[in-house]
């Protein structure tokens, strides 16, 4: 599995959970709920902007060189 589909993974997970949590907590007010949408996203921009994968080799650079 690739790194981007594991990142898509786990960021699903996350908002589901969030998403859920906050309708079991039955929010009324706006400032609760942005307080959740704001949970929700705020690390799941942060997993896609810094969850990179490994640097590559040195073999893999000098593959990639030869081809």
């Amino acid at each position: 599995m690739h790194l981007k589909h594991k990142k898509l993974i786990a960021i699903t997970i996350w908002l589901v959970t969030i998403a859920v949590l906050g309708m079991s907590a039955n929010l009324t007010s706006p400032a609760g709920r942005m307080v959740v949408v704001v949970l929700g996203l705020l690390p799941a921009l942060l997993i896609l902007r810094f969850w990179n994968g490994p640097a590559k080799t040195l073999s893999e650079r000098i593959q990639e060189g030869r081809q």
